[in-house]
């Protein structure tokens, strides 16, 4: 790790004052390039397939994919939802 160090600042031999600044470095370092690694992957994946289909947000939607059969769905009969979607 020093050699790397050392090469990295030009064979300079000078050291930090604190004794585990080196390795701290060393350490946030790779931190920074798992992270961005992972941001970079994350991003070609969002890229390479743009997402999921249109999602139900409200009654009216369920009510009316379970009336062109596209999902099914139950609830016990006369319970709130089960009013709802009986009557939208």
């Amino acid at each position: 790790m020093i050699s790397f160090l050392q090469k990295f600042r030009g064979g300079n031999t000078a050291r930090f004052k604190a004794p585990g600044i080196e390795r701290l470095l060393a350490i946030w370092w790779m931190a920074v390039i798992v992270i961005l690694s992972f941001y970079s992957s994350l991003l070609t994946s969002f890229i390479t397939y743009p997402g999921l289909e249109a999602q139900i947000e409200t009654f009216r939607d369920l009510s009316d994919a379970i009336h062109r059969n596209e999902i099914e769905a139950g609830s016990i009969v006369g319970s709130a939802p089960y009013n709802v979607i009986k009557v939208a």
